[in-house]
């Protein structure tokens, strides 16, 4: 949908319109195999097609129903999940970036059933507290860990070099932001104990939009921003 964000907890997908601001539940998540999977993050290409990773597979899923395909099993697992702008790499396509908990950036390709994985790059000092956003024209960003600090931090990021990252808001009192996303001059993150946070990027002021007590697990954007006309 356009002018939205998505959220999800382990087993629900959720929307959030980020000219009205309201969050609404879409749907539960389920799986052609039928078993019980969590979701740990999702993504979305410039196409509008969403992707997602549980603990031990990759996904498409359908952002109107959470119907979800496997594409594969995962080589290790992912507790973050973003596009990034193919031209920064000079490719045509997009790239899957898988983020693990260590802070590592894995470009993930699916071939034949299997995925694979290659590390692009590292945070130099930060842990992944679970998600990152990359839109083109907006910019990159990320939720991290760092050690000494109690609180979560959202980043600047360059994918090109992951070790160049500039720290924009410490997020007192919210330790868990698995859930980041972003539009024009504004952030929402969205912290495991039920919180959703709208941060504006020019005043750094810090507002609630939810606290409904969902236990969010990720969110995702398009790596394009997807506005409809007036």
């Amino acid at each position: 949908l356009p002018d939205t964000v998505y959220a999800h907890t382990s087993q629900t997908l959720h929307a959030l319109d980020v000219k009205t601001l309201t969050l609404n539940l879409i749907s539960n998540f389920s799986f052609d195999n039928f078993d019980d999977h969590s979701i740990t993050d999702i993504a979305f290409d410039r196409s509008g097609v969403m992707w997602a990773v549980s603990f031990d597979s990759l996904w498409i899923c359908h952002p109107r129903t959470g119907e979800c395909r496997r594409q594969g099993f995962l080589p290790s697992q992912f507790n973050g999940l973003t596009f990034i702008p193919g031209e920064l790499f000079g490719e045509l396509r997009d790239m899957l970036i898988g983020i693990s908990v260590e802070g590592d950036w894995h470009r993930l390709s699916v071939s034949n059933g299997l995925v694979e994985s290659m590390v692009i790059g590292s945070y130099l000092i930060d842990t992944s507290s679970g998600d990152a956003f990359s839109i083109d024209g907006v910019g990159t960003y990320a939720a991290v860990n760092r050690e000494g600090v109690a609180d979560d931090i959202i980043i600047t990021v360059d994918p090109q070099n992951l070790s160049q990252t500039s720290d924009v808001i410490t997020l007192n009192g919210y330790t868990r932001v698995f859930g980041l996303a972003g539009w024009r001059g504004q952030l929402f993150a969205f912290d495991e104990s039920g919180y959703v946070l709208q941060i504006n990027l020019q005043t750094l002021d810090v507002s609630i939009l939810s606290s409904s007590g969902e236990a969010w697990w990720g969110a995702g954007v398009s790596s394009v921003l997807n506005t409809a006309g007036p």
